[in-house]
């Protein structure tokens, strides 16, 4: 990637529209389906790699005892409830972008787009920060349905710890969610499957420590054990992807200001609020389970929190359908095959259908 910032001009249109492209021939129903999974698979292992890291926080804090587990309870509910804007919102609009200017065959208008993602995460990191380190404060204003004091306090401690690695993740995140737009995800997948057990090796580690060797940070070594895995690994995808495979340079495009033009931010945020506001109707029905459960006392509290943290590694397979399913759409929509988009949209909904089946029989058995 060049370092200086270089002047570009908004001409470059998003899609291309060719008579050749409106007579495209619409591909059947089982076609469509067989591009979404092969795009969904690898995204739903990487997505597992994530869900697994927090899991893993959850199960080693478990070992100190009822208070740490649900005190790390609480504040996945803030964490959870106030970043998904970054992941929701942000990433799933980036997705759709780059996939629609990869099918208009303007590869280098999703490098504009990631630009462009990496400013308007920043500035949603930004509030979501602040929110964070009033962890504490905001659990306490939940009065007898929130934590008591001792919780309450351990939660902040959590959530501003985790302030490390915030916006670092963040962008990688937004970098991610650009491979992910060009159908790049498996090249990840090892290096995804290392930090799980880099995160679980590290949390131990700095948790409980080495007998004979090192006492361990307690409480507070989970979270800086998962900073380092999620800044560490991020580094380690970027070095990978741009300076040992080279696969940026297709779609990367010279920095440029036209990435914070008026134009390129409102067609940003036009996709990427809503998206937001969808996920965080998403996770307040996680919260609303959670103060419930949270009324009944610590050890459902804890027993809620493993479940949830479960259900969330079993669904990963959604999630990557999701977002297989808005790379697909946008690339057809990018290609200016509207029908195509509209089949592929119907095809989504029967994969999700049925994968959502399997789930509930397998948590029904």
């Amino acid at each position: 990637m060049q370092d200086r910032m270089t002047e570009s001009t908004t001409s470059v249109p998003l899609l291309n529209e060719t008579e050749e492209d409106r007579k495209e021939e619409v591909p059947s129903k089982r076609t469509l389906i067989h591009e979404i999974v092969k795009a969904a698979w690898p995204q739903a292992l990487v997505v597992a790699c994530r869900n697994i890291i927090s899991l893993t926080d959850v199960g080693v804090l478990g070992w100190l005892g009822k208070d740490e587990l649900a005190a790390v309870a609480f504040a996945q509910i803030v964490l959870n409830l106030s970043g998904v804007v970054l992941w929701a919102g942000a990433g799933d609009a980036l997705i759709a972008l780059t996939a629609q200017a990869i099918g208009a065959k303007n590869p280098k208008m999703a490098g504009i787009w990631l630009q462009t993602s990496l400013f308007a995460i920043t500035l949603f990191a930004l509030p979501i920060g602040v929110f964070w380190w009033f962890t504490g404060d905001f659990l306490r204003l939940l009065g007898s349905a929130g934590p008591d004091e001792r919780v309450a306090n351990l939660s902040a401690k959590f959530a501003r710890y985790s302030l490390i690695w915030l916006i670092p993740s963040a962008l990688n995140s937004a970098f991610a969610q650009w491979l992910n737009g060009q159908r790049l995800v498996k090249p990840t997948i090892p290096l995804n499957i290392f930090f799980v057990a880099y995160n679980a090796a590290a949390n131990i580690v700095l948790v409980h420590g080495i007998p004979g060797w090192f006492d361990g940070l307690g409480f507070i070594g989970s979270p800086l054990a998962t900073a380092s895995t999620k800044i560490i690994r991020g580094v380690a995808i970027f070095v990978y992807i741009v300076y040992i495979r080279g696969l940026h340079k297709k779609c990367w495009h010279p920095w440029t200001w036209e990435a914070l033009s008026r134009e390129r931010l409102s067609r940003f945020f036009a996709q990427s609020i809503p998206s937001a506001l969808i996920g965080v109707v998403e996770q307040a029905q996680f919260v609303v389970i959670t103060l419930f459960v949270a009324s009944l006392g610590t050890s459902e509290l804890d027993a809620h929190t493993g479940m949830l943290n479960v259900f969330m590694f079993v669904t990963c397979g959604m999630y990557g359908l999701t977002d297989a399913g808005a790379s697909t759409i946008g690339g057809h929509l990018g290609a200016n095959r509207p029908e195509v988009a509209k089949k592929a949209a119907k095809a989504l909904i029967y994969c999700m259908m049925s994968v959502g089946i399997v789930i509930a029989i397998f948590f029904a058995a």
